[in-house]
This record gives C-alpha cells, sequence and structure tokens, in this order.
C-alpha cells in the first residue's frame, strides 16, 4: 500500500468528521455527542463538519491540525495535533465556544447540566505543548505502521524547540494505549471519575494523559 501524507482541506470535512466521530467512541459504542449532547450520530457529522468550516485553528474542530494519510486517492488514517494555547486562548475554550454557536441551545444546555459528572474526568493542557488529539486509521488500513508515520510527520511539522507533546486517552482503549506506547509515550497522571452514572456519558470512567519520551520515541523525519 502506497501512503502519501498530505494537508487536509476542506474536501476531507467528511473523512475529518468519520474521524473525530471515530476517535470520541474510543474503542466502543459509546459516543458523546449522543450521549452528553443527545444528538444523532449523523447528525452529529453534520454539525462537525459545521464547526471544521469555520476554520478556528488550534483545537480539533480545525483543518489546519490534520494531516491525512492517503491511498489510492482515498483518505485512510489522519492526526490532530495543535500547539496548545498559541493564540492565547485555551483550546477546551474555543472548543467550547464552536459548540454553542454550532449546536441547538436544548442540546447545549443539555451538556452543561451533565457538566457536575464529565468534569471529574477533565485534564488540563500544558500551554506551548503540542497536543495530540487524536489519530485515526481505517480498519483496512490498520497493521501498516501509519500511526508512527502520521505521529512523526505531524510532531515535526509543529515542532520547533523542546515542547512536550502529550495525548489523553480514556482507559478503555487499550489498544490505543499500546500503540501510543510503542511510539514513546508514557502515562504520566491518571483520573478516575466516582460520579456512578459517568460510563452512562463517557466511555470509561478513567482517563490517561501520556506524554512523549523524546529520547526514546519522536525521530524527525
Amino acid at each position: 500500500m502506497e501512503i502519501l501524507l498530505r494537508k487536509a482541506g476542506p474536501t476531507d470535512y467528511p473523512f475529518l468528521a468519520e474521524t473525530i466521530i471515530n476517535a470520541e467512541k474510543s474503542g466502543g459504542q459509546t459516543l458523546t455527542y449522543t450521549t452528553i449532547f443527545g444528538i444523532a450520530e449523523e447528525k452529529a457529522k453534520d454539525y462537525i463538519i459545521q464547526m471544521l468550516d469555520e476554520e478556528i485553528e488550534h483545537c480539533e474542530f480545525s483543518a489546519e491540525a490534520f494531516l491525512i494519510a492517503e491511498s489510492d486517492g482515498k483518505a485512510v488514517g489522519a492526526v490532530c495535533c495543535w500547539i496548545e494555547a498559541a493564540d492565547g486562548i485555551a483550546s477546551s475554550i474555543l472548543k467550547g465556544n464552536l459548540l454553542r454557536h454550532t449546536l441547538p441551545k436544548d442540546n447545549f444546555e443539555k451538556a452543561i447540566r451533565l457538566g457536575p459528572i464529565i468534569s471529574e474526568l477533565h485534564m488540563e493542557y500544558e500551554a506551548g505543548s503540542i497536543q495530540v488529539g487524536l489519530v485515526y486509521v481505517t480498519e483496512a488500513a490498520r497493521g501498516k505502521g501509519l500511526v508512527k508515520r502520521l505521529l512523526d510527520g505531524k510532531i515535526s511539522e509543529l515542532r520547533t524547540g523542546d515542547q512536550h507533546v502529550y495525548i489523553q486517552v480514556f482507559g478503555n482503549n487499550a489498544a490505543a494505549i499500546r500503540a501510543y506506547e510503542k511510539y514513546g509515550f508514557a502515562t504520566v497522571a491518571q483520573k478516575t471519575a466516582i460520579h456512578p452514572e459517568i460510563n452512562a456519558y463517557m466511555p470509561s470512567d478513567t482517563k490517561l494523559l501520556m506524554k512523549l519520551n523524546t529520547a526514546t520515541g519522536y525521530e524527525p523525519i
């Protein structure tokens, strides 16, 4: 399989929406857009495309943050990374503003009411660090080293010095955790929610913060 790595653009919005949805499920079936916002999956994809079209940089709803892996003219994988708070605004605020602007008021207010529950797994990002928002490879393209190629490519693009590189991953996603550990990430923090309803809304009651060990992982390409 011959792979081309390229920047994402507007024609990739449907694939990026699919990528964000699959990453949000974290290897399972729980989709937070449905459980938290009360939005069906197909409608969630439409809203994600609308948010991508706003072209707000430095968060996961920015095509600029994505690198695409393409085979035979078809996207088969993607990675999303950005420099946290590069413009002085936290990515969580940028994302929240986009959701508030795009989603119907009732759906957004539903999420606000659930805030005390879902905030138990919230982890702050480090300003100036490279944040890996997600990595996704289609099932047919897995096992071909695309996770490494995508991470190498996007980190090389963003890295200008000795920034830390982080990724957050739900504890249930064992396959992703193994892949990130193989690349050179190690768990540096963990949060476990205690609210009894957390698993009704999130893929897992545990979230890991992983940091890249540049001595063993990342090598410029």
